[in-house]
């Protein structure tokens, strides 16, 4: 009976190790389990840093998105002494004599053989965005007139900042100068004053609204502005 009575206390231990034991996977070849980690993911988010974007030294101070200025360009807004700015007008001569000099050169070809319509055409669309003049000797200023809200002015900024790489003076005036600008420009800003607001509201102008003045003579150009149309311009002002 006492040994009928222990049997049946073992039993169930049995079965119940027997049912633990076959819960897990049999490990034939001894191989260790990989534990896995969870890698909990900073939420916080660094602090920017302005100095590299502060230090006129550094590229990123004149950076616009993906396009940075032509070096020289950088090193004469860094140091505008008489020799770097000497030198900035012969770099934009140079380079305008190179352009002229390979439209003349692809002038002759043209005419010496006869390109299908699709690569004359290519050639066009290439070559159409060269512009070639020939800087006067007097200054030049571009000052032209916007508005923070009006899209074309903001799309005009890129011709002043282009021509401003090419050695023009340009400088521009907000007209809505009790509002604040939503976009960062490398060009100089000026306010308004009251006197050029009265007359600009009074005479009906839109904006951009540019003056373009060579030495004495100037001329007044209404609208958006590319790079070509503000030389050709330029080039009836010499």
């Amino acid at each position: 009976m006492k040994t009928l009575v222990f049997l049946l206390t073992i039993i169930p231990i049995i079965t119940l190790a027997e049912v633990n034991f076959f819960e897990d996977d049999i490990n034939f070849w001894n191989e260790k389990k990989e534990s896995k980690q969870i890698q909990k993911t900073s939420t916080k988010k660094e602090k920017f840093d302005w100095s590299k974007y502060k230090n006129i030294e550094n590229d990123e101070f004149f950076k616009e998105g993906n396009h940075v200025p032509p070096k020289p360009f950088m090193e004469v807004a860094r140091r505008p002494t008489e020799e770097n700015i000497k030198n900035w007008l012969d770099y934009i001569r140079m380079k305008n004599d190179v352009q002229a000099r390979f439209q003349k050169a692809l002038a002759k070809y043209r005419q010496k053989v006869n390109l299908s319509p699709e690569s004359s055409q290519m050639l066009t669309q290439k070559t159409s965005s060269l512009v070639q003049t020939k800087l006067p000797q007097k200054s030049i200023t571009i000052t032209t007139y916007f508005l923070t809200t009006c899209p074309a002015c903001k799309r005009m900024f890129k011709t002043l900042e282009e021509l401003q790489r090419m050695g023009v003076y340009v400088e521009a005036i907000q007209v809505d100068s009790e509002k604040k600008l939503k976009f960062g420009v490398s060009v100089p800003i000026y306010k308004i004053n009251k006197k050029e607001k009265k007359g600009i509201i009074n005479s009906g102008i839109g904006v951009p609204y540019s003056i373009v003045r060579v030495g004495k003579r100037a001329i007044p150009v209404n609208g958006f502005q590319t790079v070509k149309s503000l030389f050709e311009t330029l080039n009836k002002l010499q």
